[in-house]
């Protein structure tokens, strides 16, 4: 990376956004409230984005052995809803925090 050069590298969401994002969002803009009975309003928008909006660079070995798991695009079975980095411990994999530039 210090290169720039990202050749076999995958930016991917941690927390898959289509399913855990934008679809609850997207429900509670219609229904008024998220499913655990929130309001839907800005703030909640907001936490539900501080809380699983990030990031992840790994390698495409890695991204190919998430799809293998099934996880490419959903959380493993029994999520708590919490731990974010839940695939990629069921994966395997080990993430290391960027520096911050």
């Amino acid at each position: 990376m210090q290169d720039r050069d990202k050749t076999g590298l995958v930016f991917e969401h941690i927390v898959p956004k289509t399913k855990y994002i934008q679809e609850p969002c997207v429900q509670a803009a219609v229904n008024g409230q998220f499913a655990g009975g929130e309001t839907f309003s800005e703030e909640a928008v907001l936490q539900l984005l501080n809380r699983y909006w990030q990031i992840a660079l790994i390698t495409k070995e890695e991204y190919d052995a998430m799809t293998d798991l099934v996880l490419r695009n959903k959380m493993p079975g029994g999520w708590d809803g919490t731990d974010v980095f839940a695939r990629y411990k069921a994966a395997g994999i080990a993430l290391e925090a960027a520096d911050q530039e």
